[in-house]
């Protein structure tokens, strides 16, 4: 009676549930809600799993109900992703359990088998996994933006820098002419001044050449007539003497 009023009781569990017996792990119990969960009829229970389930004997679970049997000690996982075709013969999809792995021991205490509850939740992990998805193209999507925002701001700074090199250019450019300007103009300026002073100069020279050529006649018509007036005394002199020879 108690086996049966646990049996019932599993069996109204709204999770799945199971119990692996012997070497091959074959599928004593299962309650309704496993068969519907994995969409199997009634008629696996009695069946070795890995012969209703092959392809799930390479993807961990075996490994896990052969530690569990060794070493007695429960096994727990969430989020299990499996690979598994639902009915007979659909295609295989990918789905995900959170599980528990319990010994099951027999009355002498040996484990000779393992309950194993799941509840699947390929829902909520697609969901959060979409929702990630989602955040992270945001995420990438914001990061985009912003960078082509300092893009734009860089080539906006680059060109703002441009436009001022080209007017420190400018500037440099008409500095250079105005002062290009200002050295033609002093350089005008100075040859004016130069050339007046050449002609002030050149004046001078012509007259003090022509004070020197007069001062020159002067002193040449200074000495004639100072031979003539030598001459004059010399013939005083001369006449002087006669007369007093005359008058001895």
């Amino acid at each position: 009676m108690p086996e049966i009023v646990q049996s019932d009781v599993l069996m109204q569990m709204p999770m799945a549930i199971c119990i692996f017996k012997g070497q091959n792990y074959t599928l004593a119990f299962a309650n309704d809600f496993y068969l519907q969960v994995l969409q199997r009829e009634r008629a696996i229970v009695g069946k070795d799993f890995f012969d209703v389930f092959p392809e799930l004997k390479n993807q961990g679970i075996k490994e896990v109900l052969d530690n569990v049997v060794a070493t007695g000690t429960p096994f727990f996982i969430n989020e299990h992703k499996v690979s598994l075709a639902k009915a007979k013969n659909e295609a295989e999809s990918i789905l995900f359990f959170n599980c528990i792995y319990q010994p099951f021991r027999n009355e002498k205490g040996v484990v000779d088998g393992v309950t194993v509850v799941f509840t699947e939740v390929t829902e909520q992990v697609l969901a959060r996994n979409e929702k990630v998805k989602t955040n992270l193209k945001l995420t990438a999507d914001l990061v985009l933006a912003n960078k082509k925002m300092a893009f734009q701001d860089d080539e906006k700074q680059k060109r703002a820098a441009e436009l001022g090199i080209a007017d420190i250019e400018l500037i440099f450019q008409n500095k250079e002419k105005e002062e290009t300007k200002i050295t033609n103009a002093r350089d005008i300026s100075e040859q004016k001044s130069i050339s007046e002073e050449l002609d002030k100069a050149r004046k001078i020279a012509e007259l003090a050449a022509k004070t020197a050529e007069e001062a020159q006649l002067r002193a040449e018509q200074a000495m004639h007539v100072a031979k003539n007036a030598t001459l004059i005394a010399e013939n005083a002199v001369k006449a002087k003497q006669q007369f007093l020879s005359n008058m001895s």
